[in-house]
């Protein structure tokens, strides 16, 4: 948000400006109240405050009619922070004045002692009685942000911009709060019409893009991306959303050139760092992923998202023990971290060792996630590995349920079909998991032998 603070402090000359000295002449032109007045104003303006308060005090008993007068001492009292006395002589103006501005000042009493509501009100009514106060509505947008009030805040934001169309911010704060409420396509056309009023700004460009990658619409993500930067080169951001947009979309050179560009100019950015190495990965440069993801846990050594991909990274070049150790590392740092209990439980599984204590940390996995059906493969892997047959059968069926058309989960079912002798279910099952994409030509051998011991 582009305001500093929540209130604003109207100073005593603008208000003479706004209600003109005419009305206190009549009343206090043969008395000393017009001259303590202005003694008052003056003091006021060399920050002498407590001088200023003593000549409208004076001037409030020689005019105690003056609502002007009443706005000085409560204004007064407001800024040395009597909070009680600032509220009596608002309320005094109040009784005189019917305008905006002792409702204003009530309102900024009413927020400084964090009593929200009573301020709604107070700034509400200088809207009724100031249709076009742009500085009370922009108070109200705060306040409705604050309360959640989301309707409030739209309707109010749609106020200011009929009042200030041209102002940039303005659009860009309400479409911030589409944002918060889900409302995409306002969000876009908000940002949008930001876009044509302030055309440089980069930080418009990456929400745009953003917005239309959350819909889905990549191309048109990456076109704001693009102009972010051609604005400005050096903003990370845009460069970052353009790279992970590429690395979704497989394009694994273009996004290692972003990232390689963000590296340059911040060589600590650990979530770079891991983005980088992800795409060696993909690439199955193993060597640099692992130094990538060694330099994002050099700048967090606590970084669980590092050692997960770390652990994983070794697990693909055959490195079980490091991978091992580097889930064990997660654990270490959080000991509910469901994910790493089940890939160290899988990984014994898969290499047959260790049986007892694998299904010792999926059911760890499972206590702190029990519907997870990947958790639940494992389960039944490890139990088939057992020779728990029936056992991994119901697990695999559940998980199965839970998790439609995984070709590993449907592979892992199969062979446990095949283990109780039934045949036919298995090469069912086989012949399923190749639809759904299992590539492995290992799956084909077990349906052509199974096939010909079933003749």
């Amino acid at each position: 948000m582009r305001r500093k603070g929540i209130w604003i402090w109207i100073s005593t000359l603008v208000l003479i400006n706004l209600l003109g000295c005419s009305q206190l002449k009549p009343s206090i032109k043969k008395n000393k109240a017009f001259a303590n007045y202005s003694l008052g104003v003056i003091f006021e303006q060399k920050g002498e405050r407590e001088k200023a308060i003593s000549c409208y005090k004076k001037a409030a008993r020689c005019d105690p009619t003056s609502s002007t007068i009443q706005i000085a001492l409560s204004q007064n009292y407001l800024a040395i922070g009597k909070l009680d006395k600032a509220l009596f002589h608002a309320k005094r103006a109040l009784k005189l004045d019917k305008t905006g501005i002792p409702y204003f000042i009530l309102g900024n009493i009413y927020l400084i002692r964090n009593r929200y509501e009573q301020a709604i009100s107070a700034f509400e009514k200088v809207v009724e009685l100031d249709p076009e106060n742009i500085e009370a509505y922009n108070i109200l947008a705060t306040l409705f942000i604050q309360k959640r009030d989301y309707l409030s805040c739209i309707l109010t934001y749609k106020r200011l911009i009929e009042l200030t169309p041209e102002v940039p911010s303005l659009y860009f704060d309400l479409g911030s709060i589409y944002i918060k409420c889900e409302k995409i396509l306002e969000a876009i056309d908000t940002f949008s019409k930001a876009l044509t009023l302030s055309p440089k700004d980069p930080r418009i460009n990456f929400i745009l893009a953003s917005l239309y990658e959350y819909k889905g619409e990549d191309e048109k993500a990456i076109s704001y991306y693009k102009n972010g930067l051609s604005i400005d080169p050096e903003n990370l951001p845009n460069r970052k959303g353009l790279g992970k947009l590429y690395l979704k979309q497989g394009e694994i050179d273009l996004a290692i050139r972003e990232f390689q560009v963000i590296l340059e100019e911040d060589p600590n950015s650990k979530e770079t760092h891991l983005l980088l190495g992800v795409c060696w990965e993909e690439k199955k440069e193993f060597e640099k992923a692992i130094l990538s993801y060694k330099k994002a846990l050099e700048i967090d050594p606590k970084l669980e998202e590092a050692y997960y991909q770390l652990g994983i990274c070794y697990d693909r070049c055959g490195k079980t023990d490091l991978a091992i150790d580097s889930f064990r590392k997660i654990i270490s740092i959080n000991p509910k971290h469901a994910e790493a209990y089940n890939y160290i439980g899988y990984l014994y599984a898969e290499k047959g060792i260790n049986l007892s204590e694998s299904v010792r940390l999926i059911k760890k996995a499972l206590a702190i996630e029990p519907e997870n059906g990947y958790f639940i493969d494992s389960l039944g892997w490890a139990y088939y590995k057992q020779g728990r047959i029936d056992d991994a059968l119901r697990q695999l069926k559940k998980a199965a349920r839970l998790v439609k058309d995984d070709p590993i989960i449907i592979e892992h079912l199969g062979d446990v079909y095949h283990a109780k002798g039934m045949i036919k279910e298995a090469i069912g099952a086989w012949k399923h998991s190749l639809e759904v994409g299992n590539k492995d030509d290992g799956v084909r051998i077990k349906i052509e032998e199974a096939e010909k011991r079933n003749e």
